[in-house]
């Protein structure tokens, strides 16, 4: 449940679900400060290896002296860089635009009613202190990077038209050459004053992820943990579920269960975060069940699943993916598709 996939970098984590689902904007700054800190780590380790490749540059006696086109292609390689800055920018500010405008137009089709005071009133549009003026302001900003943008592709493409020329007047030069040449002419970086920095930004990193853990909440566990108790109860494995965890197994191992009774409990978180995420932001995940009657499962067992599925995500899509027959004869269905054969086939299904 911790969610490795194939590397122990690729993971994917339940509390991290839930916190953002329920986000505040303390927590969105911290992951934020967590995120920036991991560039410049990386930033600051790939000089540190630019450094022990410098000192056996230097050894080199055939370095090549800094001509025009090493100029002209190092100032291409920084404003492709700029340019792409500015592209990230740009799109984060356009994704938090239409974030706001999905978040008006949820209220205006929602039009909750809110009690405050004492008094009951439907939240609008208008009631959303400072959202057109901090509209106005993103749009402006995107603006402003649109001109920058504009300008950086022009000086691109003059960099560009400088370079062919160059390309009629003189032999190619292999880039391999030209960035040995480049590295040659930089100052000597220091590495030991690399890896303080190195420290600093790895400590403080540490200490943006213990102040994210203390902002994790065990609020969101709680409808979560009702879903679970809720299906396993269904599924008769609850004593299970519960001599094993004591509450929520966000963060237990799997291998606390086998058979059968893994098969029930791994369904039922599955059931529990696909019904959080329905009640919370109102998305309908399909829900797939693949082979039921894998690990010591019955066709019993498989139908028991595939009906509380059925019974208790009544408006989700399931998918179903079994030999069993036994799971044809389940009517709970609204609407059906059977597929006899093959997905492509020509037969009908």
């Amino acid at each position: 449940n911790y969610g490795p996939v194939t590397k122990s970098y690729n993971t994917f984590n339940i509390r991290e679900l839930l916190n953002s689902i329920n986000s505040s904007a303390q927590y969105d700054r911290v992951l934020s400060k967590i995120d920036n800190l991991d560039k410049e780590i990386k930033k600051y380790q790939a000089l540190s290896e630019l450094s022990k490749y410098q000192d056996d540059v230097l050894l080199d006696k055939h370095i090549m002296p800094e001509d025009k086109k090493s100029s002209l292609i190092s100032e291409r390689v920084f404003i492709s860089s700029n340019i792409n800055s500015l592209k990230k920018t740009r799109d984060y500010y356009q994704r938090i635009i239409k974030q706001n405008e999905s978040f008006v137009e949820q209220i205006t089709k929602l039009s909750p009613v809110i009690k405050h005071g004492g008094e009951r009133f439907v939240l609008t549009e208008n009631d959303i202190d400072g959202y057109a003026v901090n509209n106005l302001i993103i749009k402006t900003k995107i603006f402003e990077i649109e001109i920058e943008l504009e300008k950086e592709n022009e000086k691109l493409k003059k960099v560009n038209r400088e370079l062919e020329k160059q390309d009629s007047l003189v032999d190619v030069q292999d880039i391999a050459e030209q960035v040995v040449s480049s590295i040659s002419n930089l100052k000597q970086v220091d590495e030991e004053q690399i890896q303080r920095i190195v420290d600093k930004l790895k400590s403080e990193r540490s200490d943006l992820v213990k102040i994210k853990k203390t902002m994790t909440g065990e609020n969101a566990f709680v409808p979560v943990s009702n879903y679970i108790v809720e299906m396993t109860n269904e599924l008769g494995v609850f004593d299970d579920y519960v001599s094993k965890t004591k509450g929520p197994a966000s963060e237990k191992e799997n291998s606390i269960w086998s058979g059968a009774i893994l098969n029930k409990i791994v369904f039922s978180y599955r059931y529990a975060y696909t019904k959080f995420i329905y009640d919370t932001c109102g998305v309908k995940l399909p829900f797939v069940i693949d082979s039921p009657g894998a690990s010591e499962m019955t066709p019993d067992n498989a139908k028991q699943i595939v009906s509380a599925a059925i019974r208790f995500l009544p408006t989700h899509q399931i998918i179903v993916s079994s030999v069993y027959e036994n799971l044809l004869n389940i009517k709970s269905f609204n609407k059906q598709i059977l597929i006899a054969d093959k997905l492509f086939s020509k037969k009908k299904y």
